[in-house]
This record gives C-alpha cells, sequence and structure tokens, in this order.
C-alpha cells in the first residue's frame, strides 16, 4: 500500500506492508526532512533526518516510543553518540567536549555519570571514575608537564600534606 501526500509545508512518501503492521515514509516539511520506520499503529521506531534546528541525526525508539541510540549532531553542531535502557534512560555518551577533544561518559542507573575519559585542553587524555553520586574519586591523566599522574580521592585531590606537599593518595611519575 502506498500514498502521496503533498501540502504547501512540503509533502512525503508513504509505504505500508500488506502483511505487517509496518510503515516506511520519506518526506520534507517545513524545515524538517525525514526517514521514518514506524510498526503498530504508527509507533516511530527509527527516525534518520534533519530535524526543526537544522541538525542532523539517527534515533532508534524501543516499542513504547523512548530513544534508545542515536547518533548525530548535538546543539551545537558537533558528534554524539548515545545510547540509553528499555526506558530512555541515557548510560552512555559520546561526543565532542570543546575545546579539549573527545569525551565519553558512562552513566549509571541513577543517571549520574561514574566514569569519563577525554582529551583535556592541553591535548593530553584523562580518566576520571566517580563514585555513585557523582563524586570525583579517581583521576589518572597527563598534566600540562607531560607527566603521568594519578589521584585518589575524595581526600587526594587536596595538594600541600605530607613531606613533598602531595597527599598519600597520589602517584606521578617523573619529568624527563
Amino acid at each position: 500500500v502506498a500514498r502521496v501526500v503533498m501540502s504547501d509545508a512540503g509533502g512525503y512518501f508513504e509505504g505500508r506492508s500488506g502483511t505487517a503492521d509496518l510503515q516506511a515514509v520519506i518526506g520534507a516539511v517545513g524545515q524538517s526532512a525525514n526517514v521514518f520506520i514506524n510498526e503498530g499503529s504508527e509507533r516511530r521506531r527509527i527516525n534518520l533526518g534533519r530535524n526543526d534546528k537544522g541538525l542532523y541525526g539517527l534515533r532508534v525508539y524501543e516499542p513504547g516510543g523512548k530513544i534508545v541510540a542515536g547518533i548525530g549532531q548535538s546543539n551545537g553542531g558537533d558528534g554524539i553518540v548515545t545510547v540509553a535502557d528499555t526506558q530512555g534512560i541515557q548510560r552512555a555518551a559520546m561526543y565532542v567536549d570543546s575545546p579539549g577533544g573527545g569525551a565519553l561518559d558512562i552513566v549509571n542507573a541513577q543517571g549520574k555519570t561514574v566514569a569519563s575519559m577525554l582529551a583535556t585542553k592541553a591535548g593530553n587524555g584523562m580518566l576520571q571514575l566517580f563514585n555513585r553520586d557523582g563524586v570525583t574519586m579517581v583521576e589518572a591523566g597527563v598534566n600540562e608537564s607531560n607527566v603521568g599522574v594519578v589521584r585518589a580521592g575524595p581526600t587526594g585531590f587536596h595538594p600541600g600534606v605530607g613531606i613533598l606537599g602531595l597527599p598519600g593518595s597520589f602517584i606521578a611519575g617523573k619529568a624527563k
């Protein structure tokens, strides 16, 4: 089954399965241009296209209509990838964290970030591990002097303690 719909704002082509409750739609209306895959009373399952803000992406929905995966442009125009559970709760995101570089966040069931890996403004790598409440507990990376540093928290983030002025929960590499 097929149909074409036209209006002053745009139009679209729709194709429906004759043996299953599936529908594919492609079209452009106003500022949006999309391809939709729908099933079961027009429940959206896939949306590929341009939204009303002019940003492009691919969104995958679970049967109830919540987004479980997406890849496309963030509001700033940079790339972003997200994954969520069947409840639509985001569990991981990979994105551009300007001006540093790429970033990856892992989120727990309560919506708190528990791990983050990113490129710093200086172009070095950093890994952060957080407790279930979002408090930084471990931080490892390369500092501005190009030295590897690992700190354990929460008290390890207050320098100036001990003989060398470093807390006991601190490891630092040697500069060349």
